[in-house]
């Protein structure tokens, strides 16, 4: 790091920042309140509300989550926080819509909506009615260290959580002042939505540096899941100013796979007929994978499975030596392919044959999924499991995207 005259500007920079994000706040609760005063009521979340997206869904209403709760009404194109008190400062935890912990899931179950949190070493559960109003805390689990990530899946009324645990006692400082990577394992709970315990099913695989997991589907009671992570830290593989790696012979150092855990026994299986980002969706029983020639180059065939055997293919001669992410929709598969500079970015629509009907040039909002009568949307190219809602467009709408598309506030 240079000395000095960098540093200071740096210092001056920052607090230009800091009055420019006090100022916008001071708006932003101003516009809050006064959006709170327009809404005579927000409606409930019911039974039927789906997680997805990481946000919860219910016929035109989102909940979104960063820490507050905000509540969108898509058809009224209007996001507020979860709060019905004309001038709450929404900074307190009287406010129905704050929190300080991360929220990370929100379920509704048996006329109740259950909330997880991450606080810095624990996992926190809350209890609230459908429209946040009487909360209560009713589990904590300690993971006895920093919790950097987690992932959620609902079957019937067990909470499956994989939870990223870092060894922080492995952390240094290094030479230029920063804090070091560390490695994490992940761990796999079960939150029983009936009577409010948790139990530990299993550690799953071994303690990487940059270690990810995704889950993925969940088939004859196996739950399948991405893992990726390298064997070295961050700041050893990569040069921190030019994010080049150091030396190619890094590349062997670096883990990525598909794995399987039996949810009833807790053994764990490598899948190694199955690649990473290569599982786009199921419906009605049956499975869509995409194929790879090479380093997540596409060869442009998706292959269909039904309980591991073969269906047949789908070619789509257009995704041929392509490099992006494909989306399983209703009626038709949607591809995202990102630009060099931002608003460059492509989206394409094919049929399900694979015929192209149309593209959308210079984007910077992609296609996800689908919700009812919208599409929903993300800022960045990745798939679909991993993308947290950012906005939405009616589907009718779609080809202007670039001036329709409304956003959501998540904190």
């Amino acid at each position: 790091m240079r000395k000095g005259i960098r540093v200071n500007k740096i210092k001056i920079v920052g607090i230009i920042i800091c009055c420019v994000l006090a100022a916008s706040y001071i708006l932003y609760v101003y516009i809050m309140e006064q959006k709170v005063t327009e809404i005579e009521t927000i409606d409930t979340f019911g039974e039927n509300a789906v997680w997805k997206y990481d946000v919860l869904l219910d016929g035109d209403q989102v909940l979104s989550s960063n820490g507050m709760l905000y509540y969108t009404n898509m058809s009224k194109k209007i996001t507020v926080p979860l709060c019905t008190r004309v001038g709450c400062d929404h900074n307190t935890e009287e406010c129905t819509a704050f929190y300080m912990c991360n929220n990370d899931f929100m379920y509704p179950y048996q006329g109740k909506m259950y909330l997880g949190c991450m606080a810095q070493k624990d996992l926190e559960f809350f209890r609230t009615n459908l429209d946040g109003s009487e909360r209560e805390k009713i589990a904590t689990y300690s993971l006895g260290d920093v919790i950097s990530y987690t992932e959620y899946m609902l079957v019937e009324s067990r909470l499956y959580i994989a939870v990223a645990v870092e060894d922080t006692s492995q952390m240094k400082i290094t030479e230029e002042g920063r804090c070091s990577d560390v490695p994490i394992h992940w761990e796999l709970l079960c939150f029983d939505l009936e009577v409010g315990k948790y139990e530990k099913i299993a550690t799953l695989g071994e303690e990487y540096y940059q270690h990810n997991l995704y889950f993925r589907n969940l088939e004859d009671n196996r739950l399948y899941y991405e893992f990726e992570g390298q064997k070295i830290p961050l700041e050893e593989m990569y040069d921190q100013e030019s994010g080049e790696l150091k030396d190619a012979k890094y590349r062997d150092l670096e883990i990525e796979g598909v794995a399987s855990i039996d949810l009833d026994t807790g053994k764990i299986q490598i899948e190694d007929q199955y690649v990473t980002r290569d599982y786009i969706g199921s419906e009605e029983g049956t499975s869509y994978f995409l194929e790879y020639q090479q380093d997540h180059i596409l060869s442009g065939d998706i292959r269909l499975e039904r309980n591991g055997i073969a269906q047949g293919k789908i070619h789509i001669k257009d995704l041929e030596q392509k490099q992006g992410v494909l989306c399983l929709l209703q009626d038709h598969f949607v591809f995202n392919e990102e630009g060099e500079d931002e608003k460059e970015g492509r989206i394409s629509f094919f049929d399900r044959s694979g015929n192209l009907e149309f593209e959308i040039e210079n984007v910077d909002n992609y296609v996800i999924g689908e919700w009812g009568p919208y599409y929903i949307l993300c800022s960045y190219v990745i798939p679909p499991g991993d993308c947290h809602m950012g906005s939405y467009i009616k589907k009718k709408d779609i080809k202007q995207l670039q001036t329709k598309a409304v956003g959501i506030i998540d904190g």
